[in-house]
């Protein structure tokens, strides 16, 4: 938004956030360590690094960079910088297998392809051309783009993965196989970035389809309508999907600023 009045005011705080995300590295390697259940798919007993969680962390440094250098904190902003290019290359180094970024690393690699972090890597500029082409290869190989938005994973998670709980109310799909609309619309972004321009509008185009059919922009989804079952039903209005949709519409040139 280029507040540079706001930037000034926050930048203890922000750097204080920042800071705080490395004092979750349990081991140094400059990559996040978490606990079951943390991240935004909290029915999920991913733990360790996870890479959804490393990939956001990547965003916010060179992001926090860039506020660095355009208030004039020139030695912030080389610090980060730096801590950026190192976190990148870790990443790439523990997660890459020539195909796609791996899910997470607890004990061993859980290889598993999970699309929010795979996607992200492509919008955050982690992910080279090459492997951006190469992880909508794999979207697309494994159909998960050929409903109205793209699925959560493949192959689905095993059941000592899910939270026990969610088995007797009928909720173990919940992050395994329910559809998301903004990792479909963060997906329709990365396709934008990888060069699949048509593809990209067709996928927002079935999303908007749901929109309209359903009046409005539901959390869930389950057989390509609002999931709703005896205990969960998709909540209505959902602020992520909606603020997802306009954005990347707006990535693709499809609306004005």
């Amino acid at each position: 938004t280029k507040d540079i009045a706001f930037a000034k005011k926050h930048f203890i705080k922000l750097k204080s956030a920042i800071n705080w995300n490395f004092s979750m590295d349990e081991d140094n390697d400059l990559l996040i360590e978490e606990g079951p259940y943390a991240n935004w798919a909290d029915s999920l007993r991913k733990r360790g690094k996870v890479l959804y969680t490393n990939i956001l962390h990547y965003a916010a440094l060179t992001s926090f960079a860039v506020i660095a250098k355009t208030i004039n904190q020139k030695e912030d902003h080389t610090h980060f910088e730096e801590l950026a290019t190192k976190v990148k290359s870790k990443i790439n180094e523990l997660f890459w297998n020539d195909s796609y970024f791996i899910d997470w690393i607890h004990k061993h690699r859980h290889a598993y392809f999970s699309t929010d972090g795979n996607v992200l890597a492509i919008i955050f500029g982690l992910a080279t051309k090459e492997q951006a082409s190469l992880i909508e290869e794999c979207i697309h190989d494994l159909e998960l783009d050929s409903s109205f938005s793209t699925e959560t994973n493949y192959p689905k998670y095993k059941a000592k993965h899910i939270f026990s709980l969610f088995y007797p109310i009928n909720m173990f799909d919940y992050h395994n196989g329910l559809q998301w609309l903004w990792i479909g619309c963060a997906d329709a972004v990365a396709k934008h970035k990888a060069g699949n321009k048509k593809e990209a509008e067709e996928l927002l185009t079935r999303m908007s389809k749901k929109i309209v059919k359903f009046g409005g922009v539901y959390e869930v989804y389950f057989n390509e309508r609002p999931l709703k079952r005896f205990i969960y039903k998709s909540e209505q209005g959902f602020a992520w999907s909606s603020g997802m949709f306009v954005w990347a519409c707006k990535e693709l040139g499809l609306v004005p600023d």
